[in-house]
């Protein structure tokens, strides 16, 4: 999040793996025994005035995993989280029926997110979360049609969110110099008052240049209702040869503006 707000570029994590595949489907299991600290980007909505920023995010550096759980000071007295060991697990089945892909997933453990998104007044950053995901495409031929469900419970009470989008493409235009998308998005989610564009509507235009270079680039312009602020984003990337590319990135709003450029090899 520091380096990239759009989520494009993560950073690695300790986690065991186990996928049991059959045909049109995949079951996976994970076991993650750390996490960490998320870096404050200013997006989050969430405050609390008894907490400090570099008690409840990283700071100062994104790499230090948290293995055990912290003690944290509330008016004068030490507050222990709930469990000592931070170990979280999830499991999840993708499964492919005709044009239809799905996925259904489960996740118990310490949220990624600090408050889990919702508006507390106590010190407990990273609670134990239970999570319930679904995701669904369809695809057909040109028309793709997309949704995502979140349910979720914490300490801190019961979320939830939904997307709905629709995206078009038009192939090969310009004798096949280009391929062109029109994409709509509609996000709702119960945490509008604690994260910014939680609750928004979405245009977008996606083109992918049919070149050597593999250039793309995405361009959106995201209406948050409940704020009533427009942020306009960009994505861009090409590469340069087999082993580098280049990723430029920004967004305005009423907040700021924020640009990105990176470089990327793979060796």
């Amino acid at each position: 999040y520091r380096f990239d707000v759009f989520g494009d570029s993560r950073l690695s994590q300790a986690m065991l793996k186990v996928d049991y595949r059959s045909i049109g489907n995949t079951l996976s299991f994970y076991v993650l025994p750390c996490y960490r600290k998320l870096p404050y980007t200013g997006d989050t909505l969430v405050s609390d005035d008894t907490a400090t920023r570099n008690d409840i995010y990283d700071k100062h550096t994104f790499t230090q995993f948290q293995c055990s759980r912290q003690t944290y000071q509330v008016g004068g007295r030490e507050k222990t989280n709930r469990s000592s060991f931070p170990i979280s697990g999830a499991i999840r089945l993708a499964s492919v029926i005709d044009q239809v892909d799905l996925g259904l997933a489960l996740y118990q453990g310490v949220s990624r997110k600090p408050f889990a998104g919702l508006k507390t007044n106590t010190l407990d950053p990273y609670p134990e979360v239970t999570r319930l995901t679904l995701d669904a495409q369809l695809t057909d031929e040109s028309l793709l049609l997309k949704v995502e469900g979140l349910l979720q419970n914490s300490s801190y009470g019961k979320a939830s969110a939904a997307v709905a989008g629709i995206e078009y493409s038009y192939a090969v235009l310009l004798n096949g110099a280009v391929d062109f998308s029109l994409l709509v998005e509609y996000l709702h989610d119960s945490r509008c008052e604690q994260i910014a564009f939680a609750c928004a509507a979405m245009l977008g235009v996606r083109w992918l240049g049919n070149d050597i270079a593999g250039s793309n680039g995405l361009l959106t312009m995201l209406y948050d209702r409940k704020n009533h602020q427009l942020r306009t984003a960009l994505q861009y990337s090409w590469r340069l040869n087999d082993t580098s590319s280049v990723d430029l990135s920004g967004y305005y709003d009423d907040n700021g503006t924020y640009m990105s450029a990176r470089f990327n090899i793979s060796l």
